[in-house]
């Protein structure tokens, strides 16, 4: 199983999940953490929303490709939109 979460200081997870300055994915077995990755958000999603849905989508899905194989995405915010595109990849 693969659990990532959005983070900017690689302590905490990122107050805005689209802006995070990058994702860890956690592997687990039924006993242990067997490996963390580091993946970063080359665009630190760069979505405002007065820039249009058409930029906003597009950074997320980069992101939501970036993490194709993940079970789980904990997050502390995250808009309907990119929701959506999450759950639409088999993320939770």
């Amino acid at each position: 199983m693969k659990t990532a979460f959005p983070t900017d200081d690689r302590k905490t997870i990122s107050k805005h999940t689209g802006k995070a300055k990058e994702f860890v994915v956690y592997e687990f077995s039924s006993t242990e953490i067997t490996n963390i990755e580091y993946f970063g958000n080359e665009k630190h999603c760069g979505c405002h929303h007065d820039q249009g849905e058409k930029k906003e989508g597009h950074a997320h899905k980069n992101i939501v490709d970036s993490l194709h194989d993940v079970d789980y995405l904990y997050a502390s915010h995250i808009g309907k939109h990119f929701r959506q595109k999450l759950e639409a990849a088999g993320i939770q």
